[in-house]
């Protein structure tokens, strides 16, 4: 990510958090004046994060000035931020951390293969396997059951994030599709951030922007969750509405994540 993107994108996920807290959140009384701004005022944050309302308004413009960690996480408990959007921050603002990741640097082949036995060794359940960019890259025969003949893409449109956007096949499968595309944007969101170096993900989003609208809005919603508790409910022609719970693992050779997404079926006792 160049850092003027980086730089904007902090400022984006700082306004929206500090416009999504009321004072009575954080323990400020409301007092009798009308507020003219929605959620907290800078200096408030500024004030409970112990910084100054200059600096604070600084970084939160996406002016590069020097922090520390311990300053961001301060912040961050004042914006009570999740872990996920902890995490998110810190890799915006302190970002050096991660740029010695060779951007480019692809999974190592030996790896790969691996990763194939294991999702062909699952047979009963789906199971689609994606890189840190959510480019599906392996699957298993009962992923083609379940969602669409990924064979059948070219290799460029075999992301998961484009797949769940721009095929209708998979709006008409999913009953509850904005479910499912809310928490997988997440879960690329938790990637996006923790590479801030890469320039391939803002390539990516700024395509798929163009072609989706509900993308757009889902994309700067700042949701971010790499690891959702997500269940899905698929419209199975000839049997109806079946609930799958989405299980992911994940692989931790840095240059060479794989997320393994494995549809188990929910079987209701009965």
């Amino acid at each position: 990510m160049e850092a003027e993107t980086r730089l904007k994108e902090l400022s984006t996920f700082l306004t929206n958090k500090r416009a999504s807290l009321s004072p009575e959140a954080v323990g400020l009384p409301l007092g009798g004046q009308r507020r003219r701004v929605i959620g907290l005022r800078r200096e408030e944050v500024a004030m409970l994060a112990g910084v100054s309302t200059s600096w604070y308004t600084r970084f939160e413009q996406g002016k590069n000035i020097q922090l520390s960690v311990d300053t961001v996480r301060a912040i961050a408990n004042v914006l009570q931020l999740t872990p996920e959007e902890n995490n998110y921050l810190l890799s915006l603002a302190v970002h050096y951390q991660y740029e010695a990741v060779a951007p480019t640097q692809p999974a190592t082949t030996h790896k790969h293969k691996d990763v194939h036995k294991v999702v062909q060794a699952i047979s009963d359940y789906p199971v689609l396997v994606t890189d840190r960019y959510l480019n599906i890259v392996d699957w298993n025969d009962a992923a083609t059951r379940l969602l669409i003949d990924f064979q059948q893409l070219k290799v460029t449109e075999r992301n998961l994030i484009d797949v769940i956007f721009t095929k209708r096949a998979i709006r008409r499968l999913a009953l509850n599709w904005t479910e499912l595309a809310t928490q997988f944007v997440a879960i690329f969101k938790g990637n996006y951030g923790k590479y801030t170096a890469d320039p391939q993900y803002g390539i990516f989003i700024q395509a798929l922007e163009a072609k989706s609208e509900t993308f757009k809005k889902m994309w700067h919603a700042n949701t971010i969750n790499r690891d959702p508790d997500l269940q899905l409910i698929f419209n199975l022609p000839g049997i109806g509405s079946v609930a799958y719970q989405l299980t992911s693992l994940e692989t931790t050779d840095v240059g060479s994540e794989y997320r393994l997404s494995i549809f188990v079926p929910i079987v209701s006792e009965s």
